[in-house]
C-alpha cells in the first residue's frame, strides 16, 4: 500500500518516468535520463527568463539562501524555499507557477514567511549543496526552515492546504520556542516545546516525553496529538522493521510471492496484532499508518483465530473505507476470512 500524492508530485513523477506513478519514492532534482546540458548562453536565457515570471514579480523572492536567511533571523520569521528549475521545459513546476504561486492566498500567507527560491538553472550556483543538505525531491518541492536555519518539513503544493500544513507546523515551533523565552521557563512553556520538538525528532525518550504531557494546563489538543504520536510510533517500528526485511529479500532476488516473502509479511501482522492487544490504537484516517494498522491487525488476529479481535479491527476497515470502490475486493476477501473463523 501506497500512500495518496500531490497532483504536484504525480506530474513531477511522470515527466522523469513517463507515467503517472506515485509511491514513496524520492529520486533526485535531476534524473539520468535528463538530456544533455544546453550551451551556457542558452541556459542562461532560460534562467533570466524565469527572473522574469509573473510568479517571481508576486511576492518578493531572495535569490541567495544567505541573504534569505538572515531576513529571517532578523524578522523571526520561517524560511521557504521553493525548488524549481529552468534548464529545460518542466511541467510541474510550470502548473504551480501559473497556479498556486499567483493566487491571492499564496500573496497574502507571503506576509509569514521569507521566500527564498532556489533555480536549477544549470549553471553554477552558489547555493547548490542546499539540494542535498534540505532534502530537496522532484521539482517543485518546498521546504520550511525555521529562523535557526534547521529544516522543519518538505512537501509537494497544490493549494493553501498543503501551504498551511507545512507553515503551521514551522510557526508552532518557533512560537513554542518564544514563549519559553518570554514566559521565563514556565512550566506550561517548556513542556509545551519539550512536546513539540521531541515528536520531531528520531530519537527520543517516550517516558520523559509522556511525563511532560501530564502538565497541567498545556494544550488539550496538543497532548491528544502526543497520544496519537505514542501510539504511532511501535506501529511505525513494525512497518519499517518489515520494510527493511522485504527490501533484503529483493535485493537477493527472492520472488514477491516466496514463503520468505509471506513468513516476513506474516510476522509483521502478528506484531501489529499484539499492539493492537496491548491498546495500541491508530484512530484517524488520516494518520499515515491507519490502512495498514487496522487490516494488519485483522489479519494477525485470524492468524491467532481472535474472532472478536478481528471482528473490531474489520469494522474500524469497514467504516473507513466502505464507500472506496478501489477497497470492494480488500473488504470481500476480509469478509470472507471472517466468515470462515470459528
Amino acid at each position: 500500500m501506497v500512500r495518496a500524492c500531490s497532483r504536484s508530485r504525480k506530474l513531477a513523477l511522470a515527466a522523469l518516468v513517463g507515467g503517472l506513478v506515485c509511491a514513496d519514492y524520492a529520486p533526485p532534482l535531476r534524473a539520468a535520463g535528463d538530456p544533455p546540458p544546453r550551451n551556457q548562453k542558452e541556459l542562461k536565457v532560460r534562467y533570466d527568463r524565469m527572473l522574469e515570471a509573473p510568479f517571481m514579480k508576486k511576492i518578493a523572492w531572495h535569490l541567495e539562501y544567505r541573504k534569505a536567511a538572515a531576513a529571517a533571523r532578523e524578522k523571526y520569521l520561517p524560511l521557504l524555499i521553493y525548488f524549481t528549475r529552468s534548464d529545460r521545459d518542466w511541467p510541474p513546476s510550470e502548473e504551480v507557477e501559473s497556479g498556486a504561486l499567483v493566487s491571492d492566498w499564496w500573496v497574502a500567507a507571503s506576509e509569514r514567511f521569507v521566500p527564498y527560491v532556489f533555480i536549477d538553472s544549470g549553471l553554477p550556483h552558489p547555493d547548490q549543496a542546499l539540494q542535498k543538505s534540505m532534502g530537496a525531491k522532484i521539482p517543485p518541492y518546498f521546504v520550511f526552515v525555521d529562523n535557526v536555519g534547521e529544516r522543519v518539513n518538505g512537501f509537494w503544493m497544490n493549494d493553501q492546504e498543503d501551504l498551511e500544513r507545512g507553515l503551521g507546523e514551522v510557526e508552532e515551533l518557533m512560537a513554542a520556542r518564544k514563549a519559553v523565552k518570554e514566559e521565563g521557563g514556565s512550566k506550561v512553556a517548556k513542556a509545551r516545546l519539550a512536546l513539540i520538538e521531541g515528536m520531531r525528532k528520531s530519537e527520543f525518550d517516550m517516558a520523559t516525553l509522556a511525563k511532560y504531557a501530564e502538565t497541567p494546563g498545556l494544550d488539550p489538543e496538543l497532548v491528544a496529538r502526543f497520544e496519537r504520536f505514542r501510539n504511532a510510533v511501535p506501529v511505525k517500528e513494525v512497518l519499517d522493521r518489515m520494510g527493511r526485511e522485504l527490501g533484503r529479500e529483493r535485493d537477493t532476488g527472492g520472488a514477491g510471492n516466496s514463503p520468505r516473502v509471506e513468513a516476513i509479511h506474516r510476522n509483521a501482522e502478528a506484531e501489529i496484532y499484539k499492539l493492537y492487544k496491548r491498546g495500541i490504537r491508530i484512530k484517524t484516517k488520516s494518520e499515515e499508518s491507519f490502512e495498514r494498522f487496522w487490516f494488519m491487525a485483522f489479519r494477525g488476529a485470524v492468524d491467532a483465530k481472535d474472532r472478536p479481535a478481528a471482528e473490531d479491527a474489520f469494522q474500524v476497515y469497514e467504516r473507513a473505507f466502505s464507500t472506496e470502490q478501489s477497497q470492494k475486493r480488500t473488504l470481500d476477501e476480509m469478509r470472507e476470512a471472517l466468515a470462515k473463523l470459528k
